[in-house]
């Protein structure tokens, strides 16, 4: 009977310390590490097959700011509490890639960039790139 008691308080005692131990080196969320490819726009979890060529360490607080969560890898998302409200994209211009290159202006006036591989581009409203079909 007395090992039984014995058993019971180190098992909660034991318990007790890795839930301390959890709580107290747990990192917040918004310090929780996330990573990012040298040319995507999505913020990824360790291990994802998206990383093999590139994977750039960052804080969550700082991905969620500039990139959308991968939708294979899942990775954390901040609470929409703590999450600073941005309802637009950011706009990228010509200084966001050292590899496009500005070439002229459609005739809508947006310029063009043409990218590395040799496709040619302008940013719509939102920031998306938008190709030039090719004739």
């Amino acid at each position: 009977k007395g090992g039984f008691v014995m058993k019971k308080h180190l098992f909660s005692f034991s318990l007790f310390i890795i839930l301390f131990s959890a709580i107290l080196f747990s990192q917040s969320q918004e310090d929780q590490i996330v990573y990012v490819t040298r040319t995507g726009s999505k913020y990824h979890s360790a291990g994802c097959s998206y990383l093999k060529r590139s994977s750039i360490p960052m804080k969550l607080s700082e991905a969620s700011a500039k990139y959308s969560p991968c939708s294979r890898c899942a990775p954390p998302v901040l609470s929409t509490l703590s999450k600073k409200k941005s309802t637009s994209k950011i706009q990228k211009n010509s200084s966001t890639s050292s590899k496009e290159t500005q070439i002229g202006t459609t005739p809508t006036g947006k310029t063009l960039y043409q990218g590395p591989r040799g496709g040619i581009y302008h940013y719509s409203k939102s920031g998306r790139k938008v190709y030039q079909k090719k004739y």
